[in-house]
């Protein structure tokens, strides 16, 4: 594999290389395919983490607790590359963003 370079110092060289996934190791190894995964929810409140992946509105998912969290859990040896998130805040607050300050995704 040549690697063309691109800039270089006297104490280092940085070089351009071809991206690791071409047309050939896409198809053998089948890494453009798209598909849906689906995990197991839970969170700090288990009595309603059901409620976050349900994808209706009309349904929340709440906690008391002053650091909450919720999350869902594909396995042990899965791998994804997640491009999207889809989150929508508690139709009842005024403000979504009041709620989230400080809120990591």
């Amino acid at each position: 594999m040549k690697a063309p370079a691109v800039s270089a110092t006297q104490n280092s060289l940085t070089v351009s290389i071809p991206p690791l996934i071409t047309s050939q190791t896409a198809a053998k190894f089948d890494l453009t395919k798209t598909d849906i995964i689906q995990g197991t929810g839970f969170g700090d409140s288990t009595s309603n983490t059901n409620n976050a992946f349900d994808s209706d509105s009309s349904t929340v998912y709440s906690s008391s607790a002053q650091s909450c969290y919720i999350g869902s859990d594909f396995g042990i040896d899965a791998a994804a590359n997640i491009s999207t998130i889809k989150y929508m805040g508690n139709p009842q607050w005024p403000i979504t963003s009041l709620y989230l300050t400080g809120g990591v995704f």
